[in-house]
């Protein structure tokens, strides 16, 4: 299965649904194929196909979802950059992730390049009808599960920003396990508020897209402004909105600021989801949050890195909750494990009783790896079916079948202790304790898991918890 297949089913099913929103404009399934297709179609005809990646620069628009999945549905694997960058450091990001051909728009070309053999303008006429109808499309390549979807580069924040390649198996078990988790569904209309550049940019567009609801694109000017954003999410009907905590903290700055009478107005009625992630998320801004808009909306943190293609925990935050500094990252998502490792280990070995231990991921969410893989690369991520021998006994063997298949990311993360006598993880069949909520309550050096913009802390939950550990962003 691949995201271009979840796109597709989706169109048949439901041709005339909502699928794209951006201020004034709107783009039902089936219009959103059309454009898609064609564009899809030249870029067949400039030699993309599997494997072969396509930089995408383009502004908050309905382009940002029709150069996306023309991209997929050509074959090739995108890379978003965000067009704030400039000229030359598009041009660095797009060389670094092996991109030779960009889509982008006109209005873009001062920094994105002339049109050419190498520069495809999304606004031309052939994507809005200026060709023939485009061909049907290409049978999906064999093993097209493993096939390339899109290079994404890490944030940089502890070191030099890698290109990390992302297969559609990673993107398509998120989609899956998302709507497991979180119910999401064709009723929702989801919030895209993450700059391109973000692995946030690409959950946020496509999840929704494959479960056949709607992307409502925020554009640049509503982002600036929150009550903006919040009256375009209210006249768009949105049903989650998905902010980053400093987003998030604006937004109850600018509801603070209003007549109580007056909130109601710029709310959106039918909210049912408040998602963060990329950021700490503290108990504070949630009690912000419910004071101001109510706790109708259920609230989730969600965690994760670009080496696992997005989010692979989440924890949806209750009134206990508020009781803390921050709000843990929760369980893993359903078809991932999440472990305590030893973080210096060339192995993946469990980590003792009380030791710190390093949260490290298993299972399709793994990426495929760097794009130019470097000196140390091969330990954090590690394959099971490699290194058979010398993992005999560890980790892998404890956690199961799903994970002794699976590769590992080593996510450099180290919160906290494992606990006397509890295993921290959960495996796929979430049959063992979530991975967070129990530890407050074990051994009494246990912490909880949390995030930093900068980093991962450990708050203790009791007298006598390690400090705030390094980690990465």
């Amino acid at each position: 299965m691949t995201i271009d297949e979840l796109y597709r089913e989706q169109t048949e099913r439901r041709p005339d649904a909502l699928a794209v929103v951006c201020g004034a404009e709107r783009l039902t399934f089936a219009a959103l194929a059309t454009r898609t297709g064609r564009l899809a179609a030249r870029l067949r005809g400039l030699g993309v196909a599997p494997e072969r990646r396509v930089a995408l620069v383009v502004d908050r628009s309905v382009e940002l979802a029709i150069g996306t999945l023309a991209i997929i549905e050509a074959g090739g694997a995108f890379v978003p950059i965000d067009p704030r960058a400039g000229a030359d450091r598009i041009r660095a990001l797009a060389s670094a992730a092996g991109a030779e051909l960009t889509v982008t728009q006109r209005s873009l070309r001062h920094v994105a390049g002339e049109p050419g053999p190498t520069v495809v303008m999304i606004d031309d006429g052939d994507a809005r009808g200026g060709l023939p109808a485009p061909p049907p499309p290409l049978p999906p390549p064999a093993g097209s599960s493993t096939r390339l979807r899109y290079v994404m580069h890490t944030s940089g924040s502890t070191a030099a920003p890698r290109a990390v390649e992302v297969e559609h198996a990673s993107s398509v078990d998120q989609v899956q396990s998302l709507a497991t988790d979180l119910g999401f569904g064709p009723e929702d209309r989801h919030l895209h508020t993450a700059a391109l550049g973000f692995t946030l940019a690409v959950r946020q567009l496509l999840v929704p897209i494959c479960l056949g609801g709607a992307v409502v694109i925020a554009r640049e000017d509503e982002l600036r402004h929150p009550l903006a954003l919040l009256r375009a999410a209210k006249r768009a009907g949105v049903t989650v909105l998905d902010l980053v905590p400093s987003v998030l903290r604006a937004v109850i700055a600018a509801l603070r600021a209003l007549p109580a009478s007056a909130r109601a107005a710029v709310l959106p009625d039918g909210l049912r989801l408040v998602l963060t992630a990329g950021e700490r998320l503290t108990a504070e801004l949630v009690e912000a949050w419910w004071s101001l808009a109510g706790a109708g909306a259920r609230v989730i943190n969600l965690y994760g890195a670009s080496e696992v293609g997005g989010s692979v925990a989440w924890r949806e935050v209750c009134a206990a909750d508020l009781g803390r500094t921050t709000i843990p990252i929760g369980r893993p998502r359903s078809g991932t494990t999440v472990e305590l490792l030893e973080p210096s280990s060339p192995s993946i070995a469990p980590v003792a009783d009380g030791a710190i231990g390093e949260l490290c991921v298993a299972g399709p969410a793994v990426a495929r790896g760097y794009v130019r893989p470097e000196a140390g690369d091969r330990a954090r991520f590690v394959d099971p079916t490699e290194e058979a021998p010398r993992l005999a006994g560890t980790a892998v063997g404890l956690i199961g079948d799903p994970a002794r298949r699976s590769r590992w990311f080593r996510t450099g993360d180290q919160p906290f202790p494992r606990p006397h006598g509890r295993r921290a993880g959960v495996s796929q069949d979430a049959v063992r304790p979530p991975l967070v909520h129990p530890l407050h309550v074990g051994h009494h050096r246990a912490a909880e898991v949390h995030r930093a913009r900068h980093g991962r802390h450990a708050a203790p939950a009791a007298q006598g918890a390690p400090p705030a550990l390094r980690s990465r962003s």
